[in-house]
């Protein structure tokens, strides 16, 4: 009997004990119910809810125990600020209920709601919070005109977010807005809008379009790289700076025409569009940043603006269709692996001003034959310059050039014959006395040359439809490639071109036995033990001080740094988290200054002297010998 009463006792705690975690405080006049049969979390009263830290930290939410069980959130009207942390990684709620009255939202409040379809923001809200609706699976969205600011992520990995329009009350948006929102098809920008910031549209892979504001004057680092279906955009004045990597890897991006308003384009902007075919550059560019058109494999030609000074490494490294290009007057050295692989260049014109011609600077151009310098004095050519150019004999210089030889090749004087249209290669003629042939028009070069037409009957050679052929069927289809490249549309692409496309998010990869394997993921994934897969490397808390998030695969090195201590949100230089101005770090937290302690003791040796304490101590003392 007495057994029974215990337990009926004990059975009697424990729903208290449960109902107490199903219900409680949330803010200082804002409480919580949870109801276990209909999964629905209501939050009730007036005022802030608290804010909270995500799950590694102390301050996690109450109803962190049971959120797997939660369906449903009603926040009730009298709330005013969702606190941040609130409902993160609710991962079974499907609805969330926003009352008019809450105006404010903290950072990650449904962040990794990965059921989380729709949601109203109401009016009146006028800051979209960092990471606010990340990795949800929101369609469509409406931002009510209060609006007047978008932060960092808060929209990044939306799977399903289709289309959106922010409205024009809307003139500040951060960084990596739309990040990897893979099924974003439509997106309506503010007018006022200035700026386009850093990968606000990356990784958007079904973006096929978009019309940029009258108004944008900068577009920022990578804002539509890896757009894998957008194939033109409209650039317009005052635009006038293009940052590195803006379209990098846009595969569909087939032309464009920058506004001679732009006077900056930097590194690597046009890498990797494989399906550009044309460009105009503005007038006044006075450089080519490096890798600027690298892997650009179906540019034939482009017209490099006589204001250029400077064209960086790697600036048409792998354009592999690039024919022929005449390099302006005001460039004075050839940079490294400028021109490297560029397997069907046939046709350069370099000016006098050229005095060095660095390491691989046209390595593997095997079709170079037509090589004009137009100064008078030999420049200094690096060993490897024209390593592999297979076809490369003699190199044509003035009349009054004033060495017998360009680098380790004989030279022609005079006016270089014209490229014959079909691929025979060209043919020096013979000299016997000297190694130096002229020919008999003194005129001068002209960078005008023109492909003739050859009406000799040759067999027909599959290269001339595509370098890396070996099988074909005449006049124009590719049927077969060379080893390590991929037919695709009639045309050899090679293999790491299909990365992103046969293993997502992979950047180079290999291909064996007919199955693509990764070796190098982008950065913010992580190569799967079986090589088939890039996996997102997943921000997690780490224990680096004053840092919110780390990659999970590095716990060392912070990506985010904490928006409590009174910590500064951005990383300084060296990759750490500092505090705020006027606070000073102590213990692993940004203290007030003037709260610090008068002798600086390091809070490890700090000794609870009170009353308490020092009856133990004395009673301690009271047993040891002397």
């Amino acid at each position: 009997m007495v057994y029974m009463i215990y337990l009926l006792v004990f059975q009697i705690a424990c729903i208290n004990v449960r109902n107490e975690e199903y219900s409680g405080s949330c803010g200082d006049t804002a409480t919580f119910s949870f109801d276990p049969e209909t999964g629905q979390l209501t939050i009730s009263g007036t005022g802030p809810m608290k804010h909270y830290d995500d799950d590694e930290h102390s301050i996690s939410q109450p109803w962190k125990s049971y959120r797997s069980l939660i369906k449903k959130v009603v926040i009730e009207s009298g709330i005013t600020l969702l606190g941040q942390y609130s409902f993160y990684r609710l991962g079974e709620v499907t609805e969330v209920q926003i009352p008019e009255t809450v105006k404010e939202f903290g950072i990650y409040v449904f962040s990794e709601c990965i059921n989380l379809k729709t949601i109203n923001i109401p009016d009146g809200v006028q800051i979209l919070t960092s990471w606010l609706f990340s990795y949800t699976s929101i369609e469509t969205i409406t931002i009510p005109n209060s609006v007047n600011e978008i932060r960092i992520r808060c929209f990044s990995d939306c799977s399903k977010l289709q289309s959106i329009t922010i409205p024009n009350s809307v003139t500040e948006i951060e960084t990596n807005i739309f990040d990897c929102c893979l099924e974003l098809k439509a997106v309506d920008l503010p007018n006022e809008l200035t700026y386009i910031n850093s990968d606000m549209f990356a990784r958007c892979e079904k973006l096929p379009a978009i019309k940029l504001p009258d108004h944008i004057q900068k577009i920022y680092n990578h804002a539509f790289a890896r757009c894998y279906a957008l194939e033109t955009i409209e650039l317009k004045p005052p635009l006038e700076a293009i940052y590195n990597g803006v379209f990098a890897s846009c595969i569909s991006f087939k032309s464009i025409i920058i506004p001679n308003s732009v006077t900056t384009i930097l590194a690597s902007c046009f890498d990797s569009c494989y399906s550009l075919t044309s460009i105009q550059l503005p007038d006044n560019l006075q450089e080519i940043k490096s890798g600027f058109f690298n892997s650009c494999s179906s540019l034939e030609s482009v017209t490099i603006p006589d204001t250029v000074t400077s064209i960086g490494e790697s600036a048409f490294e792998n354009c592999s269709s690039l024919k022929t290009i005449i390099i302006p007057d005001k460039v004075s050295l050839i940079e490294p692996k400028v021109f490297l692989d560029c397997k069907n260049l046939r046709y350069v014109s370099v000016p006098g001003t050229v005095t060095l011609i660095k390491t691989q600077a046209f390595k593997n151009c095997l079709k170079l034959d037509y090589f004009l310098f137009k100064g008078t004095k030999e420049p200094n050519v690096f060993p490897d310059a024209f390593n592999s150019c297979e076809r490369l004999n003699v190199i044509f210089v003035p009349f009054d050039y004033e060495n017998d030889k360009f680098g380790r090749y004989s030279i022609i004087k005079g006016e270089s014959p014209t490229p014959p249209l079909n691929d025979d290669p060209f043919q020096p003629p013979t000299n016997s006395e000297s190694e130096i042939s002229t020919f008999s028009d003194e005129s001068t070069f002209s960078d005008e040359s023109t492909f003739s037409e050859d009406t000799s009957e040759n067999p027909f050679d599959c290269k001339t439809i595509d370098a890396n052929c070996i099988e074909c069927t005449p006049p124009n289809t590719c049927t077969k490639c060379a080893d390590e490249y991929e037919l695709q549309g009639g045309k050899c692409y090679s293999i790491s071109i299909f990365c992103p496309i046969a293993i997502l998010h992979c950047i180079e990869c290999s291909k064996i036995d007919g199955n693509y394997i990764c070796n190098k993921c982008e950065q913010e994934y992580y190569i799967s033990a079986e090589k088939n897969l890039c996996l997102f490397n997943e921000l997690v808390s780490c224990n680096v001080i004053g840092c919110e998030r780390c990659y999970q695969t590095d716990l060392t090195k912070c990506v985010q740094c904490s928006t409590l201590s009174n910590f500064n949100e951005k990383l300084t230089e060296d990759g750490v988290c500092s505090c705020k101005e006027g606070f000073q770090l102590y213990d692993t937290k940004c203290i007030e200054i003037e709260d610090l302690p008068s002798t600086q003791v390091p809070p490890s040796i700090i000794v609870d002297i009170s009353n308490e304490n020092m009856a133990h101590f004395d009673d301690a003392m009271s047993t040891v010998e002397l």
